[in-house]
């Protein structure tokens, strides 16, 4: 039961610093994934005819839409940078992709190759969106503990400079007139 009150009191103690880390990753991954913040993508594709295939039943034939296309996609570097250091800052590709027949202009078959190609790319840089909601999780705690002791050495409040760093000659002077 000792392990467990030592994860109690490390979750007690460190519950804000992971609910604003959990906030700041959500805020970026929420940037990432919109069009024009995130990144920017084109896609440049025609049809090139139909396809039709025996269906699970001996009188059933599916009938398919058959696009070619050319997809772009430029990633925003401060939002993926493990994707830029990767060497898919931007990712051009040609694709060769099916859809169902009544999409017949291809917006199904666009958005399947956006997503897929995004969540590659997402997937990827998922640890730096919570390395950097941890370090900001982490400056957040430490500017709000100098906050407190700057404040406990205006009132010569003694409980509480210990939580201060180091005070400068300047200010130990201060303190001491």
């Amino acid at each position: 039961m000792e392990g467990n009150d030592e994860k109690t009191t490390f979750l007690g103690r460190n519950k804000v610093k992971i609910l604003c880390m959990l906030l700041f990753a959500i805020g970026l991954m929420g940037a990432a994934v919109f069009s024009g913040i995130g990144y920017q993508a084109t896609v440049d594709m025609k049809p090139i005819g139909m396809t039709a295939t025996r269906g699970l039943s001996e009188n059933t034939v599916s009938v398919f839409n058959l696009f070619k296309g050319d997809l772009k996609v430029y990633f925003n570097p401060f939002l993926y940078p493990i994707s830029y250091l990767s060497g898919c800052g931007l990712i051009s590709r040609s694709f060769i992709r099916a859809s169902e027949f009544w999409d017949y202009k291809g917006a199904e078959v666009a958005d399947m190759v956006l997503t897929y190609t995004l969540f590659l790319e997402f997937a990827k840089n998922l640890p730096y969106f919570f390395a950097i909601g941890g370090l900001a999780a982490v400056g957040l705690a430490k500017l709000r503990m100098w906050t407190l002791s700057r404040r406990a050495q205006s009132f010569k409040m003694p409980g509480l400079n210990r939580l201060s760093p180091k005070l400068s000659n300047k200010d130990q002077t201060k303190d001491t007139s």
